[in-house]
């Protein structure tokens, strides 16, 4: 690679002190290894040219290099057409390298001033912050609503708005540009919008990434600056907003589980009230058939007929015996129904402690008003067994009274 080539001279030259950033100069030994290097790196004009050799106070061109037991004085110009990947320093870096702010990370560069070559095992802590506000700009990118690309990447912008409130949201707009300040960043841990671009089995990520989205309006909101002073604050405040998200996204979800629990809440109300209006109107059918027998009490004490009287009171037995079987059965029923109830209010209070005030209020309500219930049909539960048997007392009591 030619600059594999570039990174070798450049280390083997013993360079002089008025080199600038586009200009080498220096001297290495005219082995057969370093002319080779010269003569193979002269054959590459992406990363620069040769303006000058020396050899032995001569003026000579690369071809005209041979072994020598002497000195090569060279003056070697990097490109400026940015084909070369060779930087000075890591600011020239960061503001030549326009693919950075579509967080394009190049993977082979090399950095005369910090002697870094993104090719070698060295670790330096600022290129890979550096990789990873490309990380960050790339995955940026794939949530936002639009981006923009105009002017050869001079005008690259991404625009978010807040979903819920379209309507009435204001875009924000950044323009992702990396600047030397950013560099100060401690920590830039982006998991969060890798998590996001990539968890394709999560059924709610459509509301999660609308939260972010959200999130990001907000966090613009506070700040009164411009679309690339918009990104720097972003950077270098990422850890603050990646904490505004995690709260705007658990108070959503708390949000979403309340209002499943006051429909929850809802649904058992209205089934275990329309189970007891239920028993409440197949019972008063039921006692419907109670003044027939007191008919035939009146029928009783008008008749003077001891056989009829009899053949009276054993119909008028009969009857109060079979209303007071169903209404036991309908008893039984309705306790079945208190029991059902009681299992679906036992676990929501269990969790009272973790509702709100306005649910824990509701949820009082609704268990007072069906324990209101329950006991009046308690009540007349109680109230149509005595009225069941009322006929077969009165003609006893009659009957007694006659002895």
């Amino acid at each position: 690679m030619s600059l594999d080539r570039f990174v070798q001279f450049y280390r083997s030259l013993n360079r002089s002190d008025d080199h600038s950033s586009a200009r080498i100069s220096g001297t290495l030994f005219c082995s057969k290894e370093n002319v080779s290097l010269i003569q193979s790196l002269s054959k590459d004009k992406n990363i620069g040219r040769f303006e000058e050799i020396f050899l032995g106070g001569k003026d000579i061109e690369v071809d005209e290099l041979t072994e020598l037991d002497a000195n090569i004085d060279v003056c070697y110009s990097l490109s400026t057409s940015g084909e070369s990947n060779v930087y000075f320093n890591i600011t020239s870096f960061i503001e030549s390298d326009k693919n950075l702010c579509f967080g394009v990370f190049p993977r082979n560069f090399y950095i005369i001033d910090d002697n870094y070559y993104s090719e070698e095992e060295s670790i330096d802590v600022k290129y890979q912050l550096i990789e990873k506000i490309c990380n960050l700009i790339r995955n940026l990118s794939e949530l936002a609503h639009y981006h923009d690309r105009k002017n050869e990447g001079l005008n690259y912008t991404l625009v978010f708005v807040n979903e819920s409130e379209i309507a009435n949201s204001r875009p924000v707009v950044f323009k992702p540009t990396i600047t030397s300040d950013m560099l100060d960043v401690h920590d830039l841990d982006i998991s969060v919008l890798s998590e996001l671009n990539n968890a394709n089995e999560n059924k709610n990520i459509a509301r999660e990434k609308g939260v972010f989205r959200a999130s990001l309006v907000e966090f613009a909101s506070k700040l009164d600056s411009d679309e690339v002073d918009l990104f720097k604050s972003l950077v270098l405040g990422w850890n603050g907003f990646v904490s505004l998200f995690k709260r705007n996204f658990d108070t959503y979800l708390s949000g979403f589980a309340f209002q499943k629990t006051k429909m929850e809440l809802a649904k058992a109300e209205l089934s275990v009230a329309e189970q007891f209006s239920k028993i409440l109107g197949e019972i008063s059918g039921k006692i419907l058939s109670i003044p027939l027998s007191f008919v035939a009490v009146v029928t009783y004490i008008g008749n003077n007929n001891s056989n009829q009287r009899f053949v009276i009171f054993i119909g008028v037995l009969i009857a109060s015996l079979v209303i007071s079987l169903m209404i036991s059965n309908q008893k039984l029923q309705f306790e079945r129904i208190v029991n059902a109830k009681n299992v679906i209010f036992s676990d929501l209070e269990l969790k009272k402690k973790t509702y709100p005030v306005d649910i824990r209020n509701i949820l009082d309500d609704t268990i007072k008003n069906l324990s209101k219930s329950e006991v009046k049909l308690k009540r007349l539960f109680s109230v149509f067994q005595i009225v069941s048997w009322t006929p077969t007392f009165c003609i006893l009591f009659i009957f007694l009274l006659s002895k």
